[in-house]
């Protein structure tokens, strides 16, 4: 599968996580419900590894080293505390059509910062004028 294969993939399952975190965040708490989706998540990952690990026949599968396990830490506690403050955001009055993109354009415009700023990538006219519409997108979701 190629990259855009997997982004729509990806779109997809974030969609019905968001959905259901949306259904649920005003009747859940939303640290139990993180603490579930993320042991959940842990008990699919496990299983996707070690089917990969049976498909691979056995070939070791790179280990990270301790920086990158640092790292990967920090992202695990980040996307934990993500999922609470998502679900807070909906439990408290954040609309769905209006919390789910406001977050998401967010993410983007982080990204490209980060991706401009930390990894040297390159930025040209179309991809500035789509992030000030993002930003300007933002701004009219947020007010009433």
């Amino acid at each position: 599968m190629n990259w855009v294969t997997y982004c729509i993939l990806t779109i997809i399952l974030y969609g019905i996580h968001d959905i259901i975190l949306n259904h649920l965040s005003e009747s859940n708490h939303a640290t139990v419900s993180s603490i579930i989706i993320n042991l959940s998540a842990g008990i699919g990952l496990l299983l996707f590894f070690g089917l990969s690990f049976w498909f691979s026949k056995g070939k070791v599968i790179q280990k990270p080293d301790l920086t990158q396990f640092f790292l990967l830490i920090i992202a695990g506690l980040c996307l934990g505390t993500a999922t609470i403050t998502f679900m807070k955001a909906f439990g408290s009055g954040g609309n769905f059509s209006i919390a789910l993109p406001f977050v998401y354009v967010g993410i983007i415009v982080l990204s490209v910062i980060v991706g401009y700023f930390f990894y040297k990538e390159t930025l040209n006219f179309k991809q500035i004028i789509g992030i000030f519409l993002s930003l300007t997108g933002m701004i009219l979701l947020y007010q009433k």
